[in-house]
């Protein structure tokens, strides 16, 4: 299971005007060497600020990835894949729950990585 931070509200249907695109990461530097071992199938868990302030987490099955031109022009690996179930949960429930607290460190407050990998 791959975990996804989208916790600035990025939206990956409408900058790459697919309805399946569900996240996206650099072609080089840090980014660029992550989630390079996605196989078809793979869950993917996306957190994403819901409107109310607590967060969504959604999962992914990945297809496939490609590289397309963010709304800056930017080529960025674009993950796409079919959507699966969401949840919405405070920070502090998140924090402590079995699968989500990955996101957290032990104060509860958001790792910087993009990508974790469990």
């Amino acid at each position: 299971m791959v975990f996804l931070n989208n916790c600035v509200g990025r939206c990956h249907t409408a900058i790459y005007k697919d309805e399946n695109a569900f996240y996206d990461l650099a072609t080089d530097g840090y980014q660029g060497t992550k989630a390079r071992s996605l196989r078809e199938g793979d869950c993917c868990v996306v957190v994403s600020p819901a409107s109310d302030g607590r967060l969504v987490f959604t999962r992914y099955s990945f297809e496939r990835e490609d590289i397309k031109p963010d709304d800056m022009g930017t080529p960025q690996r674009v993950l796409i894949g079919t959507r699966g179930t969401s949840e919405i949960l405070s920070k502090q429930e998140a924090a402590k729950d079995g699968i989500y607290s990955v996101f957290f460190n032990k104060n509860a407050h958001f790792k910087r990585q993009s990508v974790l990998e469990r």
